[in-house]
């Protein structure tokens, strides 16, 4: 099934008014995102000063922040993909990935970041659990509280047909081959991610980078599983939707993700605990060449 079969006219000769017809939808899309957008960094704003760092209150608001500003965001990138095809859809989405990248000090939305932090000693299992929880709570009410009463606003067509219509699977391949293009995808993010952040001397560089490559890997995998990479924005997104059961949405969407994620861990990390590595929580430099012998002697070991 092709999700994007909407052609774009040359614009070359049409009228300025036909051109702003043609793409009303598109600016509406943007304008939703921005929008959202700026009110989740005001929020977070607001809290950092209002709240003491490191508080429980202040951890579980920034996660829920950022999980329903992720789920919005790519509810309405669904939109544009389905209303102008993957090119725009790969444009709004790296934007996106860079402004979270950018604007995330305080939260992951990415129930594998906690894990990595539980298995680092970096947090303990009980504050996974519980803000992992809260994730998925938020993820599972961001439709019927947030989404919907957006598109309710009917400023485009397609918004007031969303409404009506029940969502279909993303998946079109078997749910084994789904789980294994969404854990591979993962891992490979991962493992890279690692290795490029404590390679580059310049951060900015490094998130551009893997920002690209988040972007390359979700517009590959985008028509065979959806390209979630993230086990709580596909439970936002897709779960409960017809052509899957929930054994297939926690098959392809949790199983393998969080399996590979912490795989790519062990490999990079091994045994010990990295408490000097450059990650989203951590300050420091590893040496790039330490990193590359472990991940190494780490395969080695596996295949023996």
């Amino acid at each position: 099934m092709d999700k994007f079969n909407k052609t774009i006219p040359l614009t070359s000769g049409i009228p300025a008014v036909n051109i702003i017809e043609e793409y009303n939808d598109l600016f509406v899309s943007l304008i939703l995102i921005v929008v959202v957008s700026l009110v989740a960094q005001l929020l977070r704003v607001l809290i950092s000063k209002v709240f003491a760092s490191k508080s429980w209150l202040r951890i579980l608001l920034h996660e829920i922040i950022a999980t329903a500003e992720m789920c919005v965001t790519c509810f309405e990138l669904g939109i544009v993909a389905e209303n102008y095809g993957i090119e725009y859809y790969a444009a709004f989405y790296f934007a996106s990935s860079l402004w979270w990248a950018l604007t995330w000090k305080e939260a992951y939305a990415f129930p594998n970041g906690h894990l990595e932090d539980y298995l680092k000693n970096e947090t303990d299992g009980g504050t996974a659990a519980v803000v992992t929880t809260v994730e998925i709570l938020t993820a599972c009410f961001v439709f019927k509280l947030l989404v919907k009463p957006l598109w309710a606003l009917k400023y485009i067509p397609i918004h007031e047909e969303k409404l009506v219509s029940l969502c279909s699977a993303d998946l079109t391949v078997r749910p084994l081959f789904g789980g294994l293009i969404e854990g591979s995808g993962t891992f490979i993010f991962s493992v890279v991610s690692k290795i490029v952040v404590n390679r580059l001397e310049s951060e900015l560089l490094a998130t551009v980078l893997n920002s690209v490559m988040d972007t390359i890997l979700v517009v590959l995998a985008y028509d065979y599983s959806g390209g979630y990479f993230n086990p709580v924005l596909a439970t936002s997104m897709q779960y409960g939707c017809e052509g899957t059961t929930t054994m297939d949405h926690l098959v392809v969407y949790w199983v393998g993700g969080l399996l590979d994620h912490e795989y790519s861990n062990w490999l990079v990390y091994g045994k010990r605990k990295p408490n000097n590595v450059v990650c989203t929580k951590t300050v420091g430099k590893a040496d790039f060449g330490d990193i590359y012998s472990e991940i190494t002697n780490n395969i080695i070991a596996a295949t023996l």
